[in-house]
């Protein structure tokens, strides 16, 4: 019998074959078979999270709409919107496995729609199908529920955004609030969107995650907003305080936030292209979202070297997409407006090689085991 390495590794052999077919035909029906094979390998090899299994508790418990759940009865807090949702979930008999395989999809979905604000459609595809690849999908994808869906919120939100749509834009984001008080971190954006000036923009980013940076770091001021935002007896609460002593590491290891190579490889080639290419980057129609791209990753460096590291490990993986994805646009934009079917080729393949050298090792990344 297979162990679950194995497994995983066909799954994610079977991903890349799917991504080549698209490469070279550009099938739809291959993207939406590839959306839902990524949901798939991801969900399954979440079930035994720490996470899913207090999600299934969730889900198990929950009685009636806007329920008290199991959370608050153990001195946690969810925010109710999303209970709401497992409730409806339950009431139709839908698993919570396949409800996060959905998540998995429509978050994927949400990627495509940000991406075709900046790119060609089928590029933008091609971008996305890169994210069901276990090093870039990674915590994300894997076992978050409420993040993950606020996200998909938070990135469709954006897709409007840079289509000059704040009207939209502003009502998604809103809703990304009700389900995860996180996406808080993300509107400096859409206030520097409203202002022409470049420079205006960056001061005024930079002004405003300095401000949180602030907040956070300090042990009084951050306890209160974290208060303001789950209640003083919530885990978020909890953890915060620990963490803030210096005491998270020895209460829970298992979700790191250091930077890793991946991310610093990525940052690098960022800053140098950026560098390299400043001047054409300044006229560019993404300027502003590379901008964000490099104060957000500093914001998240600043805060892991400060040992806030429960909330630091929250948005590194979102400073890992916007490092990605902005990559990935400095690339096309600047190098291969066309003909791309070698560097994405080479790029998916190495994603499959460095998943597989992951599984093999049995490393853990962001703590999570795979275990199906």
């Amino acid at each position: 019998m297979m162990d679950s390495y194995t497994i995983f590794i066909l799954l994610e052999f079977a991903y890349l074959v799917l991504f080549f077919i698209y490469e070279f035909t550009n099938l739809k029906l291959v993207v939406v078979l590839a959306y839902v094979l990524a949901g798939f390998k991801y969900s399954i090899s979440a079930l035994q999270t720490g996470d899913m299994l207090a999600y299934k508790e969730v889900y198990n418990s929950i009685a009636k709409f806007n329920a008290e759940s199991f959370y608050r009865q153990e001195g946690y807090t969810m925010e109710e919107s999303f209970l709401n949702l497992l409730y409806i979930a339950k009431l139709l008999h839908i698993p919570l496995i396949i409800f996060h395989l959905l998540e998995i999809v429509v978050f994927l979905v949400s990627v495509n729609f940000l991406c075709r604000a900046f790119v060609p459609k089928y590029q933008a595809t091609k971008i996305t199908l890169l994210f069901g690849f276990f090093p870039v999908g990674g915590e994300l994808c894997l076992y978050l529920l409420r993040q993950l869906l606020s996200t998909t919120l938070v990135f469709t939100s954006m897709g409007f955004l840079f289509r000059d749509k704040p009207i939209k834009a502003l009502c998604i984001f809103s809703s990304s609030l009700l389900l995860h008080s996180s996406a808080i971190i993300y509107i400096p954006l859409f206030i520097a969107k409203l202002i022409k000036n470049n420079l205006l923009k960056i001061l005024l980013l930079s002004f405003i995650y300095g401000i949180y940076i602030y907040m956070i770091s300090n042990i009084e001021l951050g306890g209160q907003l974290i208060t303001s935002l789950t209640g003083d007896t919530s885990i978020y609460y909890t953890k915060y305080q620990l963490n803030t002593l210096e005491e998270y590491a020895q209460v829970e290891t298992r979700r790191g936030s250091d930077i890793g190579m991946l991310t610093a490889i990525m940052l690098f080639y960022f800053v140098l292209i950026g560098t390299w290419k400043i001047n054409i980057i300044k006229k560019s129609k993404l300027w502003l979202y590379y901008s964000f791209t490099f104060i957000f990753t500093g914001f998240y460096v600043i805060l892991n070297e400060l040992n806030v590291s429960w909330i630091a490990s929250r948005i590194n993986f979102i400073s890992d997409i916007l490092l990605f994805t902005s990559n990935m646009f400095l690339t096309i934009e600047l190098f291969l407006k066309y003909n791309d079917k070698l560097i994405f080729s080479a790029l998916a393949t190495a994603l499959f090689w460095i998943s597989v050298l992951v599984v093999i090792r049995g490393n853990e990344v962001n703590g999570i085991l795979f275990r199906i």
